[in-house]
């Protein structure tokens, strides 16, 4: 699993993958204790999924059988000036 705060993002964007072609997903929830929300990562090529996010706040990220292949806040009133902002997942 993986934490990260969103800051002044509003979108956590996240292309992701599975192993060998099998079913895999991604998680995301806000913490303390929000409950997950879960969409499928794509089998044969990355799937490109969005995750709305509230800003400030803080969450948790869980990969089931699957792997990140970019992955980056973005949605920001100041976004021409900041730019995305990248995440990797440490190991």
């Amino acid at each position: 699993m993986f934490q990260f705060c969103a800051d002044q993002y509003e979108c956590l964007e996240i292309f992701a993958k599975t192993q060998k072609g099998e079913k895999g997903s991604v998680s995301v929830r806000m913490l303390p204790d929000g409950e997950f929300l879960t969409q499928p990562a794509g089998k044969y090529h990355a799937a490109w999924l969005k995750f709305d996010l509230r800003q400030g706040a803080c969450y948790e990220v869980k990969l089931e059988n699957a792997e990140p292949v970019y992955c980056y806040l973005s949605g920001n009133e100041n976004i021409l000036e900041e730019g995305v902002r990248f995440l990797e997942f440490q190991e």
